[in-house]
């Protein structure tokens, strides 16, 4: 009984903050599908028009539409759960200072949301995929557990981050700057063959890559083969984190409220 008060609460806290950002407002639930559409259309101009690089021109235009929305989607959520996961603890300190509230369930509901935007933005890579010669394959039935891998790797970091960001307040700047960087070593926007050769070795380096790389083994299979060694790599990286998360957000609950 207690797990399930429990189960009740995480996802009444799920639901509210799901209503709160998107629900009542059509113009809300319509940025939220434009965001990763505004990205699409600059890299399609910037990469396939202007740039004429040829492994980008050998896809086609809507192919290569498919190439960077499967990259871009999983990259645009991970940001947003690290840019926006320093102010979880701060945003809540009202309540913290006032009423028991387990710490993992802030970072718990949080992930709720951005679960609910990938799906709504999923709907668009549907399209594509729809519309591209990229046939629906028993692939997607992989999406569960490749989305569970995320999960992982989402909630920890939003632990992680809102531990730091408790600590240091102007984390959410160094993550954005951060992010602005690694977009050009993760495959979102060109294959890493396509990257200068002196860049190369650092998407090999760079977890989002695997992370890349999985999603796009799920949704746009190239051939018979799977990027094996990048779900070992992502797996692990994502279990690390989450285990790390959990450890710092736990450790940190007896500490919180005294330090603001």
């Amino acid at each position: 009984m207690k797990n399930k008060i429990r189960l009740d609460f995480l996802f009444e806290l799920t639901r509210r903050n799901i209503i709160e950002r998107y629900i009542g407002s059509a113009f809300i639930l319509l940025w939220v599908l434009m965001v990763p559409i505004i990205p699409l259309l600059t890299n399609l101009l910037i990469f396939y028009f202007i740039a004429n690089i040829p492994q980008i021109q050998g896809m086609g235009i809507i192919n290569y539409s498919v190439f960077i929305f499967s990259g871009l989607l999983p990259y645009r959520i991970f940001q947003k759960a690290a840019a926006e996961s320093g102010e979880q603890l701060i945003s809540k300190m009202p309540i913290l200072k006032n009423v028991f509230f387990p710490l993992p369930y802030i970072g718990l509901s949080f992930l709720g949301t951005l679960l609910f935007e990938f799906i709504l933005q999923f709907s668009i890579m549907l399209i594509l995929l729809f519309i591209s010669d990229h046939a629906f394959t028993l692939r997607l039935l992989l999406l569960p557990i490749i989305l569970t891998i995320f999960s992982l790797l989402l909630i920890g970091s939003i632990w992680l981050i809102s531990v730091v960001g408790y600590l240091f307040k102007d984390i959410k700047e160094v993550i954005n700057v951060s992010f602005l960087a690694l977009v050009y070593i993760t495959p979102t926007m060109y294959p890493i063959e396509a990257a200068p050769k002196f860049l190369q070795p650092l998407f090999h380096y760079n977890p989002l890559t695997h992370m890349t790389l999985v999603f796009r083994d799920v949704l746009i299979p190239s051939d018979g083969s799977y990027q094996f060694s990048s779900w070992i790599y992502f797996t692990l990286f994502s279990l690390f984190i989450f285990v790390l998360g959990y450890a710092c957000i736990n450790k940190i609950k007896r500490y919180v409220g005294d330090m603001v």
